[in-house]
């Protein structure tokens, strides 16, 4: 049976993890603003249906990749809160994956707007 009680306090704390990384992590707020500068372009070349859902995935997923690195980084901090050449190596290869998968979704996303791009300027 579902308790309704523990639902509402697990949407709360997830809310309150939400808060947190959009206060104190900028690179999440800049995932956030170039996602929503990306479905604005989505929207304004009225790409078709799957290029929206591929659009929205990558989109989902970048922001997740931020998400992830974010915490792995929070997690070796509270393991080692001195300076570390292992933690520091766990970090940088943490970010490393977030710059891979934003560089694999801009590559997707401008095969996705090449065409539009080119019809807009004929």
């Amino acid at each position: 049976m579902i308790k309704i009680s523990k639902l509402i306090k697990s949407f709360q704390y997830a809310g309150r993890g939400l808060r947190l990384i959009w206060q104190k992590e900028q690179n999440f707020r800049l995932q956030i603003f170039a996602g929503i500068i990306v479905l604005f372009l989505a929207f304004y070349f009225n790409i078709n249906f799957f290029e929206f859902i591929i659009i929205l995935f990558l989109i989902g997923i970048v922001i997740l990749g931020e998400l992830i690195n974010t915490v792995i980084e929070r997690v070796c901090d509270v393991i080692e809160p001195e300076k570390n050449s292992r933690i520091r190596d766990i970090k940088d290869m943490s970010a490393a994956m977030v710059l891979l998968i934003f560089v694999f979704a801009s590559i997707v996303g401008f095969i996705i707007f090449l065409p539009y791009l080119f019809n807009l300027v004929e």
